[in-house]
């Protein structure tokens, strides 16, 4: 699962963009700078009227904000997610999605995020940024545990200019102070069409930007930006600052997040408190350098890799099994050659993939070339073909129950498992070793307490259970440190005893 909304499913903080990338309305006053937005002086005597000022003018009376004012939205809604859906058949995972953010006019922000994936899986993270820089932590403690991701002052600044889209008052305030250019839109000559002017301007990413609004209105219709595209609509006056209701973001053709609860109060300049993290966190420390980390009996668990995933592989005589292949193939070819060194002459025959979500096997190009089997879970191979190029020489074996890799000396037990997270999810077990890999089932982050269990901890705890011969002493998963099966029972008493809320 992508490590954020970053961070998402990690997004990394996995996954940030997208969440953070909508934004409220309402225009300010004209500063000097809106001369610069006329293509023509509509004050020249005898000149004819000027649309792009009129409309500006009439916007300003509109969306006319108090200077130093901040602004926090609340929004509702749903955001698309590529290859995070339960069903391996589907390319998409509509997510749940709630946001809250508070914007200042000198460039501070305070992000909170809420994600329900499937399998009960809640994502809460909290984001404090200012243009000097930015700092995440997983509110829950699952993900993330008790530590601090930090982001550098350009990634801030681009957060804050993605959050602007939230708001077409912020964002036109901005374009008003950016030197842009506004004209006539192209459509306007269409018969019977509405009478638009686009404003164009570059933000403070330095990012082409374009904002098209109603001539009759003043109201902004929507906003461009690459292939991001924002619509607002369901405009309702909230006190004294009109606002759309609803706002959509498309990333191409495609609908990429839906808000459709959006509210918005103007607030005086906030305290310096509102933008400090709670108690209890530390920054995230240097996991450095890649390396194979020797579990016994020729169990592997990958450490230290940039993104925070860990590959497992088990060594045989003859043959090595790999245990996902998240991320990237440029990741999973640096994995590959950790794995390689620390068994120098024995072929990679199979990458075992936990699940076909994206995440988990982004990397599978850079075994596909040696000839690999992947091994699956049932019915994950409609999403692999769907996610690898065409020309992929994919050698496919499904599993609907169970099965054995034989390694030569060792074996890799296989258990498919119709997992509330993934339908397709596959479960690994080295008895040589007592060693279970699995992803995405139960969590433990690399530092802090032990969470309370999603759904998935209690599907692999029955799996344990019902199954003979396993006999587990540690808990090999793709996210966090490695657990045992005290660790999973602690983690399924806690969601019993109240776990988080949903």
């Amino acid at each position: 699962m992508p490590h954020s909304e970053s961070q998402g499913k990690g997004m990394t903080r996995t996954n940030m963009t997208t969440l953070r990338a909508l934004a409220l309305f309402g225009l300010l006053a004209l500063t000097p700078f809106a001369t610069v937005l006329l293509t023509t002086d509509a004050s020249a005597a005898g000149a004819p009227p000027n649309p792009a000022k009129a409309t500006l003018e009439l916007a300003k009376k509109q969306f006319a904000l108090p200077p130093g004012a901040a602004m926090e939205l609340s929004m509702r809604g749903s955001t698309s997610r590529p290859e995070q859906a339960r069903d391996a058949a589907a390319a998409f995972a509509d997510v749940p999605s709630d946001q809250s953010v508070v914007l200042t006019e000198d460039g501070r922000f305070r992000l909170k995020t809420r994600t329900l994936y499937p399998g009960s899986i809640v994502f809460s993270f909290l984001t404090v940024g200012s243009p000097q820089g930015s700092s995440t932590i997983d509110e829950l403690q699952w993900r993330d545990g008790t530590e601090i991701s930090k982001e550098d002052a350009a990634s801030a600044r681009k957060d804050y200019a993605d959050l602007l889209f939230l708001s077409p008052a912020l964002l036109l305030r901005d374009a008003l102070n950016r030197k842009p250019v506004s004209k006539p839109a192209a459509r306007n000559a269409e018969p019977g069409a509405t009478q638009r002017i686009e404003v164009s301007f570059k933000d403070a990413a330095g990012r082409p930007t374009t904002l098209t609004l109603d001539t009759a209105s003043g109201r902004i219709e929507s906003a461009t930006s690459g292939t991001r595209r924002f619509t607002y609509v369901g405009y309702q006056k909230q006190k004294t600052l009109l606002q759309p209701t609803r706002i959509t973001q498309y990333d191409g053709d495609r609908v990429a997040t839906r808000w459709n609860d959006v509210t918005t109060l103007l607030m005086p300049a906030p305290s310096p408190e509102v933008f400090n993290l709670p108690d209890g966190y530390t920054e995230a420390a240097d996991r450095s350098p890649l390396r194979a980390t020797d579990l016994g009996e020729g169990a592997y668990r990958i450490d230290g890799a940039p993104s925070g995933y860990h590959t497992g592989f088990v060594v045989g005589d003859r043959a090595i099994a790999v245990f996902d292949a998240p991320v990237s193939v440029e990741e999973a070819e640096q994995v590959k050659a950790v794995i390689e060194k620390a068994a120098p002459g024995k072929r990679i025959a199979y990458v075992v993939v936990s699940h076909p979500h994206g995440d988990h096997v982004a990397g599978l190009r850079a075994y596909l070339k040696d000839g690999i089997e992947v091994v699956t879970g049932p019915g994950a191979g409609v999403a692999l073909k769907r996610q690898l190029s065409a020309s992929a020489q994919l050698k496919l074996r499904e599993v609907n129950n169970t099965d054995e890799l034989d390694l030569g000396g060792r074996t890799l037990k296989l258990y498919a498992i119709n997992s509330t997270h993934a339908s397709s999810m596959l479960v690994a077990y080295a008895p040589a070793s007592r060693t279970v890999f699995q992803g995405d089932l139960f969590y433990l982050p690399e530092v802090g307490p032990v969470p309370p269990a999603f759904d998935g901890a209690g599907e692999l705890s029955t799996l344990i259970t019902a199954s003979q011969g396993l006999f587990v002493e540690r808990i090999v998963g793709v996210h966090g440190r490695t657990g045992t099966l005290d660790d999973l029972n602690q983690s399924l008493a806690l969601r019993k005893g109240g776990g988080f809320a949903r």
